[in-house]
């Protein structure tokens, strides 16, 4: 490359070295900063000069400043500062900042130029090669690694035992090395490379390693595939040549060759990928192979098709000398500068490299390291930070490197080097997430050894010592958007740093200006780890905790969120204090929290920044207060972490970090008396734990049993319980790592796959049933009447299928059909929940699928093929028979419970319910019906096929959703000896649960008995419903094909109402309530607020059934079926209904909460069996009278009952 040495030096840059030599030269009479302000003009003339090769200065500058070749931005105004080093009164630094308009606040930018007085100036060389590859640069790293060697006695100091790798890469086999002809030492000219064992090697025998990004994926590797052709063969050279990607390999062996060295270890190279358990010792080692390494080569670009060789231009580079003058007008004097480059890289771990997390400790351990960076190659070992131009290093008082903040080899060496080594790696990014721990292991093993420290009390990244402080690290980058890369890792439990791959905070005991006292105790600690390596993840550790809690939900008012802890007291939720801001008028009210964001879940909680009160209540676990060094321990603020409950109970996860600084507000808070133990005390000898009421007092209760949580892959054990999770905010949590099930959010998710399968496969028979029973009798007709009416396909227009004798058998058909489905649901309904109880729910809703299937299956061949197989129509009616195996009454009990256990959260079940009630919606009524009538008009068989490919579809889901079977009471851990009792029968099972069920009937609340009044009166004026089609049909006169998309149209409505109107409308609900209590003292109880809701859902639904009956025109009805649809949210409120304590006492396992929901079901089919009986007849009676007015009768019987359930709803009693 060609170099433009005629290059001059700008006025610009001659300001600059005038402000410099100002501020270091004797007349200065102060050392105050020059300043430059750095606008377009000047933006311009930099590009401008560097694009044309004008001034060296400027070459220079932008090499080591590459953001003031930015773009600038509008909003913020940028500049250049001269300043002089404190500790070197000779050297001066030029930086880039750049202040933000809106906080005022002032950014520095890497890199930094260094400006010296030339009689004091650093030993500099200048570069004429313009490759980082030749022997000039081969002399310099020869010439670092002798001096190293021979008189840094820090970096020869022994790490013992001295153990060699368990294989080597033997790069020069056949003859003497010849370092000083370096051009000779390439594999193209010199091959000879293999690999050896080291067991036949010296133990003093010495090696360098090199550092790497592997490809991706890495297409040179050693495993059980490639081991014969890499292990046996006696030179491996054209492996290497032969791979793109092996680069870096190859010049790191030309490397070793040319410093006189005969043995490389490359990771990819040299342990066996493949084999776990030689992987694992390997990894083990990892400290030892770096440690005692003669060098370390890092491809520090990370490049692995250029590796180690790399094109520059020297005049960016090398080091600059100008004499400026100085002093007034009178008496003025030259003085020579020197302008060279501080490193970024070096300085500032800013290469692609240092990036990578199995890097980092590699760069930590080695004693020595030589980078090939882009630009030049540096030396970094204890002693010297240097570079080519700067071989000599960095003068003392210049920057000193990251090195020497992050050396375990400190005397002495205590927790915050640690503490700091963990902060610096957790910024960096792994391929696989859960390498999390593995990849800083080695760094672990050496700070243990170094501290003697018991390996056994490394917990997933934190040391047993250091609980409970150690929890408080805090994720800093939490802009991070979860979804754009994978951040959770399943090696470690929540409450540690390793459980996501992001940069963190970790917590000091003591600093310069605070210090912590624990207020929390770690009683127990259980754990369970992924590999004999006691520096790897864990597949389970557990800590139990003893410490304050408070409870609390998230507000959101005007888009700010707030902590809202009670009606009386909230604090403004904050993401940072600004050093400024600790001014008690500005952080008076304010809890700074800093959400774990690296979880997905967690994420999607920040993310909702939607007005009302959130769903999910969280919890604040007080670990320690922090009091002024200098000061008396009066006013502390509060630290600790934030907790939401897992599936488990007691038990908790770690969701963030929470800081609240001492205010009068805080002082007078009831945060701050959960926190001080103001509230009654508590016997943990009972182990008592406090609960909150309904009426917002806080009352004593006491656990009902001992508290387990089994191992992941593990189930418990038959006679096992764990005890479903209760509402209390105890002083004796669990916290732990989550269970590998997922949150409940993302619970539901496979369980609303499988309801949109079933759901859709079930409208694809309705509307196409009728359908194919109306041909099959209109063929029958006109074949006796009319044979002509007949087409030569055997088929009939629709449109001559109106006639009163057909649709008054079609009607009596279905009536047939609809009640042997539900009656048979019915039937088994208790013997098919019992089988839950034996097999679980997943073998429930998989017998499900076979009735449906048959269904399909079964109309197909009578309805479609049955005129060719002399099948007569009437034996369609035999398709509902398979419901003996479960219909939709099963399905829904079944669904119901398994949504309303996946949270103990109020508005969060609600959320729930609305959510299966749009898919239900969605998939039944929009998306079904309009499929059916596009495949129907293809093909009359179409839809059933489908409808077949769909429930195979569901039958996949089944084992995707979280079913866990029913529990038995854990055993008393003092008779551990007493074996299990045998498994139950099917029959004492049935047993069971028929006498669970008579109790509830037998001694029900008043208003239980009450809402199951309603449930059936709602179920059975719900009938209306599957006569939709057939009223609009021959009332408008439409075709069935048509009826489907106006359905469907009903069905958009109702998913916009259930997904955003009403949650919306409840959220505001919430807030009214919450910042007007005062005013609206019955709305405080949710029970009476969900009841409002119910009762109006029911009047909306009568009035939309009579607005049907009257609808005198099809314009009438679109306008009437969407009042109608305004009533489908009523199943959100009337199932939250059955976790309140108002209506059913909620019991201490999940068979009560079962029986519950069967309870309501049967209700509901007795409802729906009743209502599919009546409401046919009632349609036919209305055919026979031939009154078109008539043909609206099942609607309006249907808005009297929905009217009379609104008016049950008056009956029921709430206290408050």
């Amino acid at each position: 490359m060609a170099h433009n040495n005629d290059t001059s030096t700008c006025d610009d840059c001659k300001k600059i070295l005038a402000g410099a030599g100002s501020l270091l030269s004797a007349r200065s009479s102060t050392k105050e900063v020059f300043t430059i302000p750095f606008d377009e003009p000047y933006h311009s003339r930099l590009v401008h000069r560097v694009s044309t090769r004008e001034c060296s200065m400027c070459l220079l500058i932008s090499s080591t400043i590459p953001s003031l070749m930015e773009r600038l931005e509008p909003s913020c105004t940028e500049r250049l500062e001269v300043s002089v080093s404190e500790d070197h009164p000779s050297s001066a630094f030029l930086k880039h900042y750049r202040r933000y308009h809106e906080n005022n606040q002032d950014i520095p930018y890497l890199g930094e130029m260094h400006i010296q007085e030339g009689s004091q100036a650093t030993h500099t060389c200048t570069l004429n090669c313009s490759s980082t590859w030749s022997s000039q640069t081969m002399n310099q790293i020869r010439d670092w690694l002798q001096t190293c060697s021979s008189t840094h006695l820090e970096c020869n100091r022994p790490y013992l035992p001295y153990r060699l790798p368990r294989r080597l890469l033997d790069v020069w086999c056949s003859s003497k090395p010849m370092p000083r002809d370096f051009d000779r030492l390439s594999l193209d000219i010199s091959a000879n490379v293999r690999i050896v064992s080291s067991d036949s090697l010296a133990p003093e025998t010495k090696y360098l390693t090199l550092s790497h990004r592997w490809g991706d994926p890495p297409s040179l590797i050693l495993n059980s595939s490639t081991a014969p052709q890499l292990l046996l063969s006696e030179d491996i050279s054209l492996h290497l040549l032969n791979c793109r990607e092996a680069a870096a390999f190859r010049h790191a062996i030309h490397v070793t060759r040319g410093l006189g060295y005969r043995y490389l270890w490359i990771d990819a190279l040299c342990i066996m990928q493949d084999d776990m358990a030689q992987k694992t010792t390997d990894i083990m080692w990892m400290d030892e192979v770096y440690t005692n390494s003669a060098l370390n080569i890092s491809a520090s670009e990370a490049n692995v098709e250029k590796g180690l060789v790399f094109e520059r231009d020297p005049t960016s580079i090398n080091p600059l000398r100008e004499t400026v003058l100085v002093g007034n007008t009178d008496s003025q004097e030259s003085l020579t500068l020197q302008i060279s480059a501080i490193d970024k890289n070096l300085l500032y771990c800013n290469a692609p490299l240092y990036q990578r997390g199995w890097v980092y400790q590699e760069r930590s351990l080695s004693p020595r390291i030589v980078h090939f960076t882009e630009t030049q190659v540096l030396w970094e070992c204890h002693h010297l930070e240097a570079s080519e131009v700067l071989p000599l290093g960095y003068q003392a008082g210049d920057k000193a490197s990251i090195r020497s903040e992050l050396t375990l080899d400190a005397h002495p060496l205590s927790m915050d080097r640690w503490l700091t080594n963990v902060e610096f790696y957790s910024a960096t990014s792994l391929t696989y997430p859960n390498d999390r721990l593995l990849a800083i292991s080695a760094l672990a093993k050496k700070f243990c050894s170094r501290t003697q420290l018991d390996p056994a009390d490394y917990l997933a990244g934190m040391w047993k010592g250091e609980l409970p402080l150690s929890l408080l690290w805090e994720q800093t980058d939490t802009e991070q958007t979860a979804t754009e890369i994978v951040t959770e890792t399943n090696v470690a439990p929540s409450w540690s740093w390793a459980s996501i791959v992001a940069p963190i905070e970790c917590p000091r005991s003591t600093s310069e200006w605070c210090v912590k006292e624990a207020t929390a105790e770690v009683l127990d600690v259980e754990i369970n780890r992924v590999s004999q390596n006691l520096l790897d993840g864990t597949s389970l550790c557990r800590l139990r905790i003893r410490g304050y809690m408070c409870g609390f939900q998230r507000l959101y008012d005007g888009q700010k969120p707030w902590v809202w802890i009670s009606d009386k007291t909230r604090f403004r939720e904050t993401g940072s204090f600004e050093l400024s801001d600790y001014e008690d008028w500005k952080i008076r009210g304010r809890i700074r929290i800093a959400w774990d964001v690296g979880r997905t879940e967690v994420a999607d909680v920040v993310r909702d920044t939607s007005d009302g009160l959130h769903p999910g209540t969280y919890f604040f676990l007080h670990i320690a207060t922090e009091w002024p060094s200098d000061g008396e321990k009066t006013h502390g603020s509060v630290s600790g972490i934030v907790l939401r409950r897992t599936s488990t109970y007691a038990t908790y996860e770690r969701i963030g970090y929470f800081h609240v600084p001492y205010s009068d507000e805080y002082a007078t808070s009831e945060l701050a008396d959960a926190f001080s133990g103001g509230l009654d005390a508590l016997d943990e000898a009972r182990e008592e734990y406090l609960e909150r009421s309904d009426d917002g007092r806080y009352v004593s209760c006491r656990k009902a049993s001992h508290i387990g949580q089994p191992s992941r892959g593990e189930t418990p054990p038959p006679g096992q319980h764990f005890l479903r999770k209760k509402r209390s905010r105890s002083r004796s949590p669990s916290l732990l790592k989550a269970p590998p099930r997922p949150a409940p959010r993302r619970a539901i998710r496979p369980l609303l796959f499988l309801v949109a399968l079933v759901h859709l496969s079930w409208s694809l028979y309705q509307l196409p049933v009728t359908r194919v029973i109306e041909s099959r009798l209109c063929h029958d007709h006109y074949l006796i009447s009319d044979p002509s009416k007949i087409s030569g396909d055997g088929t009939v227009p629709e449109e001559l299928c109106k006639l009163d004798t057909i649709q008054q058998r079609l009607g009596k058909m279905q009536g047939v059909m609809e009640t042997m489905w539900v009656g048979c649901d019915f039937l088994m309904t208790i013997p098919l929940v019992t089988l839950a109880d034996r097999y679980g729910y997943g073998f429930v809703l998989t017998l499900n699928l076979i009735p449906r299937a048959f269904l399909l299956g079964w109309t197909l061949v009578v309805g479609y093929m049955g005129q060719g197989l002399g099948l007569p129509v009437e034996w369609v009616v035999l398709a509902p028979a398979g419901s003996w195996l479960g219909g939709g009454c099963v399905f829904d009990s079944v669904v119901y419970y398994l949504v309303s256990e996946s949270t103990d959260d109020v508005v969060l079940r609600a959320t729930f319910f609305a959510y299966l009630n749009a898919t239900t919606s969605i998939f039944s009524s929009q998306l079904g019906p309009a499929l059916a009538s596009l495949t129907m008009s293809l093909r009359l068989w179409l839809p059933f096929t489908l409808g077949l490919l769909l429930l195979f579809l569901a039958s996949l889901l089944i084992p995707l959703i979280p079913i866990h079977p029913i529990q038995t009471p854990l055993p008393d851990p003092e008779s551990t000896a007493t074996p299990p009792p045998p498994p139950k029968t099917l029959l004492s099972l049935l047993t069971t649960r028929l006498t669970s069920i008579t109790s509830l009937l037998t001694s029900p609340s008043p208003n239980f008995l009450l809402l199951l009044l309603v449930f059936f009166l709602a179920s059975f004026a719900s009938s209306d419903t599957k006569l939709l089609p057939l009223y609009i049909s021959k009332r408008y006169h439409l075709l069935l094909s048509q009826i489907g998309y106006l359905l469907s149209l009903k069905a958009v409505f109702n998913f916009f109402l259930l997904t955003y109107i009403v949650p919306t409308l409840l959220r505001r609900q919430q807030a009214r309530v919450i910042t007007s209590a005062h005013e609206l003292p019955e709305a405080g109880n949710p029970t009476r607020t969900t009841i409002y809701n119910a009762k109006i859902c029911l009047l909306i639904s009568a009035f939309g059934a009579l607005c049907i009956l009257l609808a005198p025109t099809f314009a009438w009805l679109v306008v009437s079926l969407g009042v109608y649809a305004l009533g489908i949210a009523l199943p959100m409120f009337t199932f939250g209904l059955l976790k309140s304590d108002h209506f059913v006492k909620q019991g201490g396992n999940d068979t009560d909460t079962g029986v519950v929901f069967s309870v309501v079901m049967l209700v509901r089919t007795v409802g729906t069996l009743l209502g599919a009986m009546l409401m046919p007849l009632m349609w036919v009676t209305a055919l026979k009278t031939g009154k078109e007015g008539d043909l609206g009768l099942p609607w309006g019987v249907s808005g009297i009952v929905y009217a009379a359930a609104s008016v049950i709803l008056l009956g029921m009693r709430v206290p408050g």
